[in-house]
């Protein structure tokens, strides 16, 4: 999964303009995963 989280972050980013975002919920994502 984690290598995944990897893969999908450049394609997060792309798709989202303002980083702040994406950290957030790829942060939510990491602890859920945890």
């Amino acid at each position: 999964t984690h290598k995944i989280t990897k893969l999908m972050t450049p394609l997060i980013i792309k798709s989202m303009t303002p980083p702040t975002i994406n950290w957030v919920s790829l942060s939510k994502l990491v602890k859920e995963q945890k």
